[in-house]
């Protein structure tokens, strides 16, 4: 949910791409301390990101 809630609100599109790379980065922390980067973890987690990213098409990629 969260990280669906930074890709829809456009009134913080102006810092959707810092929020993103945090959150990416909070999530490849908990994956590695949590699960020893354990594959199906890491292809979840990697599924479920592409997912929400893609709820605004073209959205993320044009801030970066």
């Amino acid at each position: 949910k969260y990280g669906r809630a930074l890709i829809i609100d456009a009134d913080k599109d102006d810092k959707m791409v810092d929020e993103l790379l945090d959150f990416k980065e909070k999530l490849d922390r908990f994956l590695h301390e949590c699960f020893h980067d354990n594959e199906k973890f890491s292809n979840t987690l990697k599924d479920s990101f592409e997912h929400f990213m893609n709820q605004r098409v073209n959205k993320p990629a044009e801030l970066i």
